[in-house]
């Protein structure tokens, strides 16, 4: 089963998208913040994807994509950030880290469906299942 990291300081954000890719058969693996991601990042090296909030407590999301990718953990995981922040300067140093896919907050339900889609469409580029 594939796990999916979920790293947002809001538990609502959380539970909207855990409903949602349980529903589709992911193991889902939750953190409050970025440094707690980066701690379940190396406790769970398996996880093909990771869904992260860009603004949290502490640690951001970027700097939570970098730290790790210097241990060299989860370095082939799909990471998708969700933000408000559109700012092409942050954007191009998510690119550098690694993100694959950024997501306009807030969630409504067709922009979940098309995150989900995108979880899909980026694990088969990387030639990763679900199984």
């Amino acid at each position: 089963m594939t796990k999916v990291l979920l790293v947002d300081d809001s538990m609502v954000i959380r539970s909207q998208l855990k409903r949602r890719l349980e529903k589709d058969g992911y193991e889902i693996i939750e953190a409050s913040d970025g440094q707690m991601g980066e701690h379940m990042m190396i406790d769970h090296p398996d996880c093909s994807v990771v869904i992260l909030d860009l603004h949290m407590p502490g640690i951001d999301g970027i700097s939570m994509v970098e730290n790790v990718n210097k241990g060299n953990i989860c370095l082939d995981a799909v990471k998708i950030v969700l933000t408000t922040e559109s700012s092409e300067s942050v954007m191009k140093r998510g690119k550098e880290a690694g993100v694959s896919s950024w997501f306009c907050k807030p969630l409504n339900q067709e922009r979940l469906e098309v995150l989900v889609e995108t979880v899909k469409l980026l694990l088969e580029k990387k030639g990763k299942s679900k199984k």
